[in-house]
């Protein structure tokens, strides 16, 4: 009987010690992607970890201003407990570095569209008192290698799933993120931006053909042609 019992404690604690293993240990709740950040010409294009700063919730292609694909910038969480420690010199083991994200593209109806694998890069840090420590991503959520298969004139999503290693070796990921953008043929360029004279200053946006309309001027729409106008350019 005493045999029996042994096995099984020395079962169950090998369990946990794999279990526990850096090589072997995986969430979906360590990390996380929360929103995708508005990068306005206004803010130099600049965005920042702040959680409350102004987010996208549904991002728009126009091909006909672009076709290099949609870029963002991921807002992605971290709710590791730190495991620092001054007192006892021991270093902060559960900050994360962010490495490769997945990328696959549904159309509406759920039938898949493009597939890819990228490699990223971004920094978060561990919870503070009961806050996700935060971190930014740039990504190419639209490759342009896939902006040809789109169907147009339709809403797709984007499925995004993002990878990380602690400074303490241990593998994690976030789970599924759904991200729909609505692919269009003139959609921005049909809503841009008339300047008020045509020697104004140009409208800025931070990506051409991506999610806010562009000046008038930078597209077929330009009001302004005669010599001494001001360009714009896309």
């Amino acid at each position: 009987m005493r045999s029996t019992i042994s096995k099984l404690l020395g079962g169950i604690f090998l369990t946990a010690a794999i279990a526990g293993a850096p090589s072997c240990a995986e969430t979906d709740s360590a990390i996380f992607v929360r929103q995708v950040q508005l990068a306005v010409a206004d803010d130099n294009c600049i965005v920042t970890n702040d959680p409350g700063a102004l987010p996208i919730s549904r991002g728009v292609l126009d091909v006909s201003l672009s076709t290099a694909g949609y870029t963002a910038t991921l807002l992605v969480g971290n709710q590791l407990v730190p495991r620092g420690d001054n007192d006892r010199l021991l270093p902060e083991t559960s900050r994360v570095h962010l490495y490769e994200a997945e990328v696959t593209l549904f159309d509406f109806g759920g039938t898949q569209l493009a597939a890819y694998t990228q490699p990223i890069t971004g920094f978060v840090d561990p919870t503070s008192n009961t806050s996700p420590g935060y971190g930014l991503t740039s990504l190419a959520i639209i490759d342009p290698s896939a902006v040809a298969s789109l169907p147009n004139n339709q809403t797709i999503v984007a499925r995004i799933k993002v990878f990380g290693r602690t400074l303490g070796g241990i593998e994690v990921e976030s789970g599924y993120w759904d991200y729909p953008i609505d692919v269009c043929s003139g959609c921005l360029a049909n809503r841009c931006v008339p300047p008020a004279a045509c020697d104004d200053d140009c409208v800025q946006v931070c990506a051409f053909g991506q999610d806010l309309a562009p000046d008038c001027r930078a597209t077929s729409m330009n009001p302004c042609t005669a010599p001494g106008d001001t360009v714009c350019a896309g």
